[in-house]
């Protein structure tokens, strides 16, 4: 806050460097969970249940699609899901929110206290920042996550980050072992850290007064994956062959066809120079030093040309196809066919499909785009 005052007084108003809005990013997120009786001897509980995780939750979004906050009071969809794991009030609070989230995302459950899951998401210059949640099983309301993370640093998206993630108390429940009773808090109290001594309790199940800080519970890793570009078409890396898995096109594998008719016009040209300088301008006095030998040479080059195994030859592009999502981001592809291939050999076919990013112009009425949903 004073660094903006001081912006603001000293050289108006600040510009913040945003990451560019033509760009729709696909991050990998890994969690790895450290919940561990070495590392947790107190009350690690072993059986009814185990030491374990819930299903993990996440959305990438604005300012106005947050998730949870810290030193906030939770909302009823995060009580519910601190509290007991379900996360349906929490989807159909993320739909509501519309324009404020760009993907929610989900990962299976880790079924020990030691494990890892892991999913994947997209981000825009608009929808830059992500959010994550995951339950603590057993607890009273305990769980770990990500509040509104930026990975849109300096105008870049970040290529790999790591977040040390500790143990959360969601405000809502007051006990203070992994196996309490339900004991509801009212009126509800701030989302805040567990830490080696607070709460200050001798029964807490990570009170350790002896420790400055608790060990490592867990850690968020978010990887940069991809990235893709509003209207480009998509190849692979190797060739002209379109990659039709990919629904949007990466920088890594655009390969322009233009830069290569480019280079064989040029190569022609070029070869179209030295054969008019080796040409005589008298006929007559060519075809008197032709030789037999030369006419026996010519005739072969000819037979040989004819038996040459023609390239592929393809037809025309066909029209471009509608868009595959009539809400949010969505896919065209257009296509073309084999007109001639010669079997004995000859060049490989060119793609035979092109597809390009596309976003309906329809209006939704659920513009939250899920991706990658765990059931």
């Amino acid at each position: 806050m004073w660094l903006l005052i001081l912006c603001l007084a000293v050289i108006g108003p600040c510009v913040v460097a945003r990451c560019p809005p033509d760009v729709l990013v696909m991050y990998r997120m890994v969690l790895h969970t450290e919940w561990s009786e070495e590392n947790f001897p107190k009350q690690y509980p072993e059986w009814r249940p185990p030491a374990q995780w819930s299903v993990v939750l996440g959305r990438s979004h604005n300012s106005s699609g947050v998730l949870w906050k810290l030193g906030k009071i939770a909302s009823d969809s995060v009580k519910m899901f601190v509290e007991t794991g379900k996360a349906e009030m929490l989807i159909r609070e993320g739909a509501d929110q519309k324009r404020g989230i760009l993907t929610e995302f989900f990962a299976p459950p880790i079924t020990k206290g030691v494990g890892s899951t892991e999913t994947k998401f997209f981000v825009d210059a608009s929808h830059s920042k992500v959010s994550m949640i995951c339950r603590i099983v057993p607890s009273p309301d305990w769980f770990i996550g990500v509040d509104s993370f930026d990975l849109c640093r300096d105008g870049r998206w970040m290529d790999a980050v790591t977040l040390n993630l500790g143990p959360l108390d969601g405000g809502t429940d007051s006990g203070y072992t992994f196996t309490s009773p339900k004991w509801a808090t009212e009126p509800r109290s701030n989302i805040v850290p567990i830490r080696s001594r607070t709460p200050d309790h001798p029964a807490g199940s990570f009170f350790y007064p002896e420790l400055d800080r608790l060990p490592r519970i867990a850690k968020a890793r978010f990887f940069k994956t991809k990235e893709f570009f509003v209207s480009k078409k998509i190849y692979s890396k190797n060739s002209l062959m379109v990659n039709s898995d990919a629904p949007f096109t990466t920088r890594a594998s655009i390969v322009s066809p233009l830069n290569e008719l480019k280079k064989y016009v040029a190569q022609q040209k070029g070869k179209l120079r030295k054969e008019k300088k080796s040409i005589r301008p008298e006929v007559g006095a060519f075809r008197s030093k032709v030789t037999s030998t030369t006419k026996s040479k010519a005739r072969s080059s000819l037979i040989h040309h004819q038996n040459r195994p023609k390239p592929c030859r393809v037809s025309e592009w066909s029209e471009w196809g509608r868009c595959s999502n009539t809400c949010g981001f969505g896919e065209q592809v257009r296509n073309r066919k084999v007109t001639h291939y010669s079997l004995r050999g000859g060049r490989p076919c060119p793609a035979l499909q092109e597809s390009k990013w596309c976003r309906s112009n329809e209006t939704c009425r659920n513009e939250t785009v899920l991706f990658f949903r765990w059931q």
